[in-house]
């Protein structure tokens, strides 16, 4: 029952639903054609599809430009500079000797013991959140808090 009054609101659950006069107008400021001209301009036909051919095309023309360049930026940072440890083709821990299937347990196991690090040398939390940051650390790698090192 009150599934089908979700379905009939006339609200959607993303947001307010919108009129098409509401999303004309937005598309037409972002082509720059103001509303203020809007009635007097397409009463002259010829003119009007001209106006908004152009008008497009130049906002097409803007938003490739826009997204070559943003693409460009993200190609321009360098790149994560992560060192693997490799024993024997193995990718292997060198604080624990844990061996890893893949890269990405080894980036995570990596982070959690530089955050271990840094919590013995600032300790800037209190006892409780201590013991949860320890807990989650014994998940990622017992032998980090037991302090043994395997052979």
């Amino acid at each position: 029952m009150i599934n089908s009054l979700f379905i009939r609101a006339s609200v959607l659950l993303g947001g307010q639903l919108l009129r098409y006069k509401d999303v004309l107008k937005r598309h037409m400021k972002r082509c720059s054609i103001y509303s203020l001209l809007w009635e007097k301009q397409a009463a002259r036909r010829p003119e009007w599809r001209v106006l908004v051919k152009t008008s497009v095309q130049n906002f097409e023309d803007r938003r490739l430009y826009e997204l070559d360049a943003k693409q460009d930026e993200l190609k321009a940072r360098p790149p994560v500079a992560f060192r693997y440890n490799y024993v024997n083709v193995v990718l292997t821990c060198p604080q624990c000797a844990r061996i890893f299937t893949k890269k990405i347990g080894y980036i995570s196991h990596t982070r959690a013991h530089q955050r271990q690090n840094r919590s013995w040398m600032q300790s800037p939390w209190p006892k409780s959140a201590g013991r949860k940051f320890i807990h989650s650390l014994r998940m990622s790698c017992p032998s980090v808090i037991s302090g043994t090192q395997p052979i």
